[in-house]
């Protein structure tokens, strides 16, 4: 009896530490739980830091790209600029061939701006064309009044200026001009003579004039610039009417001249037109 008691103290003693060791088991494997959940948290927020530490690498190598619009807009305020208070660096600004065709030194073009000055004051840029060459991209702009500021940029912020599109023939004309028949190509001609008389550009303009046209009415330049502010000045739209072959390259254009606002007095020309190599023109007109 006395045995039975002791081997039921005996087991009770041994499920005690069973449970205790079970207990002590438990919490080990909960403590070994725990800590690999942290470690889990730790590699998540490893990869939030590494992510954050990408984006911020990347963000070192992206450059603002700057519109086409946003340059010419650019190109546009500084070309009005300077024409208004930086007059010598317009001037130097200016294409080689344009500058040496269109003025004849600085003062020609301070009297150009001079001319023009509450239009450059108010000057919009209204819209643009861009086209990309091989050695330089090309911004033509025109402000609200069709005038034309033709940028020829060879590198960022390195360009020169073309202020007209009849002086000297650029890209988009001559291609224009390529392509069409002597008719089209004869009322060309004619437009870039009417561009510069109303622009005032009587140099260029009495260059189109054959020899012997000149030789027969406009001795000289002045008396060139006398009959055409008599007789054409404001009259820049263009009627065309009659068109016929003369000759070899010559072909002649009936042309009525009007004020463009206006349908009254028109001007009734004849305009006679040689063809040339490229672009090139000498032409004649009658004189009532």
């Amino acid at each position: 009896m006395k045995a039975n008691k002791i081997l039921l103290i005996l087991s009770i003693i041994v499920i005690i530490i069973i449970i205790i060791i079970s207990i002590t088991l438990i919490s080990i494997f909960s403590k070994n739980k725990e800590n690999t959940t942290n470690e889990i948290d730790i590699n998540s927020i490893n990869k939030e830091i590494n992510d954050k530490q990408i984006v911020k690498e990347s963000n070192q190598f992206e450059f603002a790209s700057i519109s086409d619009s946003s340059m010419a807009v650019y190109y546009f305020n500084l070309c009005i600029e300077d024409m208004l208070y930086n007059k010598e660096r317009a001037f130097n600004t200016l294409d080689k061939n344009y500058k040496e065709q269109r003025f004849n030194n600085i003062d020609d073009f301070n009297n150009y701006i001079q001319k023009r000055e509450e239009k450059l004051k108010n000057a919009i840029l209204r819209k643009y064309k861009k086209r990309v060459f091989d050695e330089y991209t090309q911004y033509v702009l025109m402000d609200q009044n069709d005038n034309y500021y033709i940028i020829n940029e060879t590198s960022v912020m390195q360009y020169t200026l073309i202020l007209d599109t009849y002086t000297i023939a650029i890209p988009e004309y001559i291609e224009k001009y390529e392509k069409s028949n002597n008719q089209q190509k004869t009322a060309y001609c004619i437009e870039r003579f009417i561009q510069a008389i109303n622009d005032e550009n009587y140099n260029f303009a009495y260059s189109l004039l054959s020899d012997g046209f000149k030789n027969n009415y406009f001795k000289t330049q002045e008396i060139f610039e006398q009959y055409i502010n008599t007789k054409l000045k404001g009259k820049s739209k263009v009627t065309y009417k009659t068109f016929n072959t003369q000759g070899e390259d010559i072909y002649s254009y009936e042309v009525s001249l009007i004020e463009p606002n206006e349908n009254i007095n028109p001007v009734e020309k004849t305009f006679i037109i040689k063809l040339k190599q490229g672009t090139d023109f000498e032409m004649s007109f009658n004189i009532e």
